[in-house]
């Protein structure tokens, strides 16, 4: 038979009755309040390869639901835009130099010197000016495809178009300047905003193969999976092996993550991200060049479609929606984003219902 002690129950039986008091009911009311806030506060788990556009989404996050928007972030981001600027002119010439292309003498001669410097100076940025308007330069970058063991920023006319401002002595950057920064991600990166009484946690890991591995443990409590992926990567290498398609990694990964375990109830958005970019890319490096199956006189129209039936054949879920976006363009990612929460509200709705 079950040998039971009786000893809890008469210390219970013979104890004082218990009478909060007035601290100790403020602190109970307070985690409840506690308690009820965190339930209403929806996860957002962003995910994707690196370059996807996460980190830009974030910003934009910031800049349409945090009072101060971005404006927290204009002291370090100025640094790291120059530092971008001057990584991208010695990439071009790297470029250049992989594609045969013959530039003057006295923009070669400047190479070394961009290599070593620390800060972006007016001089340097003549020097890049000059390079930026060379034709042939310009060619490179829109036929970088042909050297994929050069990896160049997508954002580099946008650096060049503006690299006089970025080096002035008194240069304070725009809020436009700051969604062009491009800082890889390492770790796990958190906004917290409130919108129509809703309150988000948008979580950003890095999208490195290195920084993958930190994912798996943070599907729990997510309201919703936000993918991320660029459009314009189709004919691209990921940085880690300079070899492997950027666009076929991601399908790669979006299989992976949407059929875990983790992930089977959660509410998936897609975004098919920088259709700017690839709107421009696509009449001049056909899709049919990387994926055969799609005719060579495609149009953009066509070749979207294309990539999303890729990503809904990839699918693992049960639940998918699809835009096609430019993490650049705020007025898009409002637009977008409020179709994010209504889903996510939907979503909260029905695990209420079913629970």
């Amino acid at each position: 038979s079950k040998k039971i002690s009786t000893i809890g129950v008469m210390g219970l039986m013979c104890a004082t009755p218990y009478e909060p008091t007035a601290e100790s009911t403020a602190i109970e009311d307070q985690l409840k309040k506690d308690r009820k806030k965190q339930q209403k506060i929806n996860k957002v788990l962003l995910l994707g390869c690196g370059d996807a556009g996460k980190s830009t989404f974030c910003r934009q996050m910031k800049l349409l639901h945090l009072p101060g928007g971005l404006t927290q972030e204009y002291s370090h981001m100025g640094d790291m835009l120059k530092r971008n600027c001057l990584r991208t002119a010695i990439d071009l010439f790297n470029l250049c130099s992989a594609l045969k292309v013959k530039l003057p003498y006295d923009l070669l001669a400047f190479q070394e010197t961009l290599q070593e410097a620390t800060d972006l100076t007016p001089e340097l940025a003549d020097v890049c000016s000059d390079l930026w308007a060379v034709p042939e330069a310009k060619t490179a970058f829109q036929e970088r495809w042909k050297a994929p063991h050069v990896q160049i920023l997508g954002a580099a006319p946008y650096y060049f178009e503006n690299i006089q401002r970025f080096a002035l002595p008194d240069f304070v950057p725009t809020d436009q300047d700051i969604l062009h920064v491009k800082v890889r991600t390492t770790g796990i990166q958190e906004t917290k905003f409130e919108t129509q009484k809703t309150g988000f946690v948008v979580i950003d890991v890095g999208g490195q193969l290195g920084e993958q591995r930190k994912w798996w443990g943070l599907f729990e409590g997510v309201a919703s999976i936000l993918y991320l992926t660029a459009l314009d990567e189709y004919d691209m290498t990921l940085e880690e092996d300079n070899k492997t398609n950027r666009m076929e990694a991601s399908l790669e990964l979006f299989t992976r993550v949407t059929g875990s375990e983790w992930f089977k109830n959660n509410y998936c958005i897609l975004f098919l991200n920088k259709v700017d970019i690839f709107a421009d890319k696509i009449s001049r490096v056909p899709l049919n060049k990387f994926f055969p199956e799609i005719p060579a006189t495609a149009t953009l129209e066509e070749s979207t479609n294309f990539i999303k039936k890729k990503y809904e054949t990839a699918f693992r879920g049960s639940s998918l929606v699809i835009h096609t976006t430019c993490a650049l363009d705020t007025e898009n990612c409002r637009r977008v984003f409020e179709a994010l929460r209504e889903a996510v509200i939907f979503q909260s709705m029905r695990s209420i219902t079913i629970g």
